[in-house]
């Protein structure tokens, strides 16, 4: 939503001056702010390096960085969260089968992260993501206790049981919230425009179904977005 898919994941490069803006609105009273990703939390950090202030969360909600004092941490349940021993036995199968597609796959690679293995085609010759994502998708259906998340471009095989929305809703709760705005422009954003309340707001970034009551076009679109909501609160702080 920040940052447009590019062909190299290690080379996006988000948009500087929307990175401002949840830096300004997270040190306006009353207001928190989280950033939502599918990458890992390390990643993540490296590319926005937000201040404290500004909640991270990676991997689809599985990895949630430090929280600023004031909210209250009991609400996530972080044992949920983190990995076992039982857990890095079923990673590793899913991994070392997640490889074995991509080789038959040139341009497909496969991503490791600490609860996760991710599936990429956004390089992918011809046909040759669909295929791969055909062949990841058949292969979820006999892992039952796995969460599996297509998004653009990528199918994440996570055995950690969470989602977006998930993380959302913990997040809200964590900061006693009365509503949320949520900006998001992934298959993967779902889960949180799903489960929006009256009062929250979810704003679709770009085409696609979507359960969002409201869309915009585009990262630049994002952008202006973030900006005019700092606006009037500073005016009026």
């Amino acid at each position: 939503m920040l940052a447009p898919i590019v062909e190299d994941r290690d080379a996006v490069q988000p948009d500087a001056e929307a990175l401002g803006a949840p830096r300004d609105l997270a040190e306006m009273p009353g207001v928190a702010v989280a950033l939502v990703s599918g990458r890992a939390l390390e990643d993540l950090d490296r590319h926005t390096q937000m201040p404290s202030s500004v909640v991270l969360v990676g991997s689809h909600g599985a990895e949630v960085g430090a929280l600023p004092p004031w909210m209250q941490a009991e609400v996530l349940d972080r044992s949920a969260l983190s990995m076992t021993p039982e857990k890095e036995e079923p990673l590793a199968t899913i991994t070392a089968e997640l490889r074995r597609i991509s080789r038959a796959h040139p341009g497909t690679e496969v991503e490791t992260k600490p609860t996760a293995a991710v599936l990429h085609t956004r390089n992918a010759r011809g046909r040759g993501g669909i295929n791969a994502t055909e062949s990841a998708l058949e292969y979820a259906t006999t892992l039952p206790d796995v969460t599996v998340t297509p998004g653009k471009e990528v199918v994440e095989f996570s055995v950690v049981h969470t989602s977006k929305g998930v993380a959302v809703d913990a997040l809200a709760r964590a900061s006693a919230s009365d509503a949320w705005l949520y900006l998001g422009d992934d298959v993967t954003d779902e889960s949180v425009f799903a489960s929006a309340e009256e009062q929250d707001v979810t704003l679709k970034v770009g085409g696609g179904d979507t359960a969002a009551a409201l869309r915009i076009a585009d990262t630049t679109a994002a952008r202006e977005v973030l900006q005019r909501l700092r606006e009037p609160r500073g005016e009026q702080g």
